[in-house]
């Protein structure tokens, strides 16, 4: 069985964290300047007093629920740092998790042949 070198593994585990944190950019820029028109029918939706109260169902709740509800509270008047120290808290929650199943996976990722020791 061939041994991943540490400098590999801390290579790889930087590389999967630099990849997700792309991607996280990726996705928020996706949610704000892509979905105009979702969002349009969200504040069309929620315009109108007889669909609120509303319940905005969710996976995890983090990112596009998060989002969403972020500026609806903006919207409504919610103040900046508030806000955001709510929406952040999903980080203090979830952080952890996902830090041990990032590395979970980054491990488990296929190595080339040419970064193994042997």
């Amino acid at each position: 069985m061939n041994a991943i070198s540490l400098e590999t593994r801390l290579s790889l585990l930087t590389r999967g964290f630099l990849f997700f944190e792309q991607m996280m950019k990726d996705m928020y820029h996706h949610m704000a300047f892509s979905s105009k028109d979702k969002m349009k029918e969200i504040f069309c939706l929620l315009s109108d007093a007889g669909n609120v109260p509303a319940l905005i169902p969710y996976t995890g709740g983090k990112d596009r629920t998060g989002f969403v509800t972020a500026i609806i509270q903006l919207f409504l008047g919610g103040h900046y740092e508030s806000v955001m120290m709510d929406y952040l808290y999903s980080n203090e929650r979830m952080g952890p998790k996902m830090k041990k199943n990032r590395e979970i996976h980054s491990i488990n990722e296929p190595v080339p042949n040419s970064t193994r020791t042997h």
